[in-house]
């Protein structure tokens, strides 16, 4: 069946080019949060001190998502080198990038779904800090997430019978749970950092308004590749084989947040077991006398 837009071999090398120009941008932002955060936790290199980042849930997530993410990178290349150079048994190159059910391709959708999955557990995560961690405030994404994973394992094997990305209905779902997720999380992170600095100034050079916006913006940069696929999704066109690269875009979003972190511009629990807590201090306006505050109050915010 034809679908509208650019011809599958030119998409496909579309896909590589902006797929390996947007992994080099997350590999050099992966290190540079890495470095960052060893050397907030370790500024003066004093041996055994690396040891609770390496525990932490941001570091080990953040792994994860990198080998997710490189796994599938190098599949895109691989991929791309079958189809232009490899590709035999007298099929062209149109059908042979028009055959989702082919092996690498299937590996392929597995990495893309654990890079989504890996990526919204790390922003509920975020918003089960941010609200002390509260149980109730994370129910919906939870389920969402839960959700997610589901019609994802259907999603796949749905690929593998109709061998085409368009008639795979289940995809949609995917896009809408992760959405869900995306923005529900997104906006009570802010909410509740909202909440803390409307009477407060920050102490010691923290900067709660500085962390909401790095992370409405790393959220809008993930949501609007979101919403690019479902789009090109329902509208059958070949432009939405680009969008596999939404797994990098995931990856650089969340090293961004990660770099913060290591500056130490966030309120994010990062090193040690999370039945810890980090406080920071906080200095509250009182209530003003005679049009003009007369002091200030100290306060400690756990997150």
């Amino acid at each position: 069946m034809s679908q509208p837009g650019p011809s599958l071999p030119l998409v496909n090398l579309a896909d590589l080019v902006i797929a390996t120009l947007l992994y080099g941008m997350y590999l050099i932002i992966f290190v540079i949060s890495i470095y960052l955060m060893a050397m907030h936790e370790n500024p003066r290199r004093e041996p055994g001190k690396l040891a609770p980042l390496f525990k932490s849930t941001v570091f080990v997530s953040g792994i994860l998502l990198f080998i997710t993410i490189t796994a599938h990178w190098i599949s895109v290349v691989i991929r791309n080198f079958q189809g232009f150079i490899y590709v035999n048994d007298g099929l062209s190159v149109n059908t042979f990038f028009s055959d989702d059910s082919q092996t690498l391709s299937t590996v392929d959708d597995v990495f893309i779904a654990l890079s989504v999955v890996i990526g919204d557990a790390m922003i509920i995560y975020r918003l089960w800090v941010v609200w002390s961690f509260n149980k109730i405030v994370i129910i919906a994404p939870v389920l969402s997430l839960i959700g997610l994973v589901i019609c994802g394992i259907f999603a796949a094997r749905a690929t593998q019978n109709v061998q085409d990305i368009p008639n795979d209905t289940e995809l949609v779902l995917v896009m809408v749970f992760t959405l869900v997720t995306s923005i529900y999380c997104t906006v009570f992170i802010s909410w509740k950092i909202r909440q803390i600095t409307r009477n407060c100034m920050p102490a010691g050079g923290l900067n709660l308004r500085d962390v909401m916006a790095m992370i409405v913006e790393s959220a809008a940069l993930y949501t609007c590749w979101l919403i690019y696929f479902s789009i090109t999704h329902q509208l059958n066109s070949t432009l939405q084989y680009i969008a596999s690269s939404l797994t990098i875009v995931v990856g650089i979003a969340n090293a961004l947040i990660h770099a913060r972190i290591g500056m130490g511009r966030t309120t994010e629990q990062v090193f040690g077991s999370t039945s810890s807590r980090v406080t920071t201090p906080m200095q509250f306006l009182p209530p003003s006398v005679s049009g003009g505050p007369v002091g200030t109050d100290s306060y400690s915010l756990s997150v």
